[in-house]
This record gives structure tokens, C-alpha cells and sequence, in this order.
């Protein structure tokens, strides 16, 4: 047994990997569960991993597993990407918790998010299977989807859904008293279609106290009215909120929609049409000094993105324009010598640990695709063990 490397060590270690494009904790995930990504953020966003008392801003790339919780401050937003097909834009001032986050092989890929306030917009750019589920989990009631395109937002009691592609069963439990006096749990289901939405309070108890409207585009919040402006979707052009459109078939269609791709926004470019430099292939670094070139020597023609130096602890995270195979092997047979050498791969992406010289050693690597090129992304974490 290894002695116990300081909290502040930890930490480092915790935050440079995260820092990576996609690096991954050195221990993995199990055999079922998957992982979400923070594809980019602004402003202040938190991260509460689960299990864990401490507290983290966001980093672009860092993965998030079930449990772990996410607050936005003022004027913050972060967008999610849950997989590759499926993508969560999160509103200032919202809680959320990942309550699910599985893909268990004979149950298809099932994906609960839990917000406890504030505003969401999900996108599920392709079908799901039948044996799939995505939902939206809030105090009030709980979004199934059938659909790529929709918004939750909960505040006060009450629960908004709007649903502008595709199908969103909304489900509502409400505790009956039998005349026995026993209680049961009766659920009110409504299933909204393309352009139109609703709103469910705590206090409903009845199936006629949830309306479905038109889509009124004053009735969203501003941060879904500027996604619907910014993608240009079709909205009704008359709202008459004295008319409602009722749902008189509240039980859920188990065929799914076929689903259009989702629109894909190009952020390639810049406000003049310029094309923007990638951060991992422009920028170049030094590594940090007296980083141990002896323990873990650096791959010829590697790029280092970033190099740091935390007392007697280094992180460094480098672009490689080399394939998978060939990273792994270099950097496979650098470590394999190691003291507790072990090497894990799961979601594309390889993991080797190690001790040397009173070291901790992580390595995360990764393959991307960046500015038309396939390339590795590689994070070295080193800590030195507390004596």
C-alpha cells in the first residue's frame, strides 16, 4: 500500500486532468457507466462531484458522472454533451444533478437529469431505441422525450415544458387516498408534440389541471428565446392563449418519432468571418522547470498545450498528430516498468499509472479531431507521495 498523498496534491492532480480536452480520472468509471463532458461554459459555474464534500469550477472537458451536481451563478451558462447525441444548454441560475448516467448493455442508454431550479434546453440529435430513455426530472414532474428539442425550466412549484421537435411525455405522480383510507400513487401522463407547451404546479392532483398551449415565445424564458431566435425554429404566428389546445390522448406513444438532425451550430469562425485559431494546435508552451524528462520523457513531435508546476508536482497536456496505437505503445512501454503499473482503456481513451522516485504518475489519453485533423491528446499528472 502506497502512503497517502497530500489533499492540496489531489486537487492539483484532479484539476490538470480535468483541464485536458478530455481527460479522464485515473480510476475509471465501471463497465456501465458513461460519462458527460463540459463542452464549454461562461462565467461561474460549480461542480459538486459526487461523493465528494469539495467544490470545483468548471473546466472545459471535464467529465461528470452520476451523482455529480452542477450550480450556475449570474450571467453563467454551461452546455453538456451527454454522449455524442445528446447535448444540454444550462440557463444562469440552475441546479442539476446527473441522476442517471448508464449504458447498460440489455437495458439500452438511459439518462436522468434532476434539476432543482432553473432553466434547461436539451437536444437529442437522433432517435432513441425503444429500450432508451431520456428524461428531465424535476420536483413537479417528469419529462420523458420523444423529441430532439425541448426546454424545462422549474421555479416557485411549478414546472414549464415547451417542446419544439419531436414528443415529450410530461409525467405527473399524484398520491391518492383509496376509500380504505390506504394511499396509492396514480400518475397523470401528457404527451406534448412539436409547438406547444405547458406548465405543471406542485398542487395539481388532476389530469384537467394541465393545460397544452401554442408555443408563446414572451411565455419562455430569455435564455430559451435566445436558442429559438439564434436557430431560427418555427414558431405558430398566431398565440391565443384563450384558446387551448387540450391533449386528449395522455398515454405515451412507445413507436419514437423519426427525429430530424439537429442543427448544428458552426462556431468555426469569428464575429468578421475569420476563422479562429484552435487553442490546442495555436498555442504552445514550455514544460514547467525541472520537469523529470528521466521518468516521463515527452513523445518527438508532440505540441505541449500547457505545463505547470505545483511545488515538487508537474502537469503537462500535449497534441499529438499520431495515431491511438502509437501513443499508447510509446507511452505503454515508458510506464510498464513502474511500480504499480496499470493500464485501463474504456470509451476510446487509455489510462496508465505508476510510482517512481516517490511519484505518482497518471497519463490520459485521447483521440480528437481538431481543425480537420485526427490527433491524440495526452495529460501527465505527476504527484509526489506524501512521506
Amino acid at each position: 500500500m502506497y502512503k497517502k498523498i497530500s489533499s492540496v496534491t489531489i486537487l492539483l492532480l484532479l484539476l490538470v486532468v480535468m483541464t485536458a480536452f478530455a481527460a479522464c480520472k485515473a480510476s475509471p468509471p465501471s463497465d456501465t457507466a458513461s460519462v458527460a463532458k463540459i463542452y464549454s461554459f461562461s462565467g461561474q459555474v460549480t461542480v459538486f462531484k459526487a461523493g465528494d464534500k469539495e467544490s470545483f469550477s468548471a473546466v472545459e472537458g471535464m467529465l461528470l458522472t452520476k451523482g455529480d451536481r452542477i450550480t450556475t451563478g449570474k450571467d453563467s451558462t454551461v452546455i453538456l454533451a451527454l454522449g455524442e447525441e445528446q447535448e444540454l444548454r444550462v440557463a444562469e441560475g440552475t441546479d442539476l444533478t446527473i441522476n442517471e448516467l448508464l449504458a447498460a448493455k440489455d437495458a439500452g442508454q438511459n439518462t436522468q437529469i434532476g434539476l432543482a431550479s432553473g432553466c434547461l434546453w436539451a437536444e437529442v440529435k437522433e432517435k432513441l431505441d425503444p429500450d432508451e430513455r431520456f428524461e428531465i426530472a424535476t420536483p413537479t414532474a417528469v419529462m420523458g422525450v420523444r423529441g430532439t428539442k425541448f426546454s424545462v425550466a422549474h421555479s416557485d412549484g411549478a414546472s414549464k415544458l415547451a417542446v419544439f421537435e419531436g414528443k415529450v411525455a410530461a409525467v405527473k405522480s399524484v398520491e391518492i387516498i383509496r376509500p380504505d383510507g390506504s394511499k396509492t400513487t396514480q400518475e397523470i401522463v401528457k404527451v406534448l408534440e412539436q409547438n406547444q407547451q405547458t406548465e405543471i404546479e406542485e398542487s395539481v392532483t388532476k389530469e384537467e389541471d394541465i393545460q397544452i398551449l401554442p408555443i408563446s415565445l414572451d411565455a419562455l424564458d430569455p435564455f430559451v428565446q435566445e436558442i429559438v431566435r439564434e436557430q431560427g425554429l418555427d414558431l405558430p404566428d398566431v398565440i391565443d392563449d384563450e384558446d387551448p389546445v387540450v391533449n386528449e390522448n395522455p398515454i405515451i406513444d412507445e413507436n419514437p418519432v423519426t427525429y430530424d438532425n439537429a442543427v448544428v451550430e458552426d462556431d468555426s469562425t469569428d464575429d468578421e468571418g475569420e476563422e479562429k485559431p484552435d487553442p490546442a494546435i495555436g498555442f504552445s508552451a514550455d514544460l514547467p522547470a525541472g520537469y523529470p524528462l528521466d521518468m516521463v520523457p515527452i513523445l518527438p513531435g508532440a505540441r505541449i498545450v500547457m505545463g505547470v508546476k505545483e511545488g515538487s508536482d508537474y502537469a503537462v497536456s500535449l497534441v499529438l498528430e499520431k495515431d491511438y496505437q502509437e501513443v499508447l505503445q510509446y507511452y505503454r512501454a515508458v510506464m510498464q516498468d513502474k511500480e504499480g503499473f496499470t493500464q485501463t482503456e474504456i470509451d476510446g481513451a487509455f489510462f496508465l499509472t505508476g510510482v517512481q522516485s516517490g511519484y505518482y504518475i497518471a497519463l490520459t489519453g485521447e483521440p480528437q479531431h481538431v481543425d480537420g485533423k485526427d490527433v491524440m491528446t495526452l495529460v501527465i499528472a505527476m504527484a509526489i507521495i506524501e512521506g
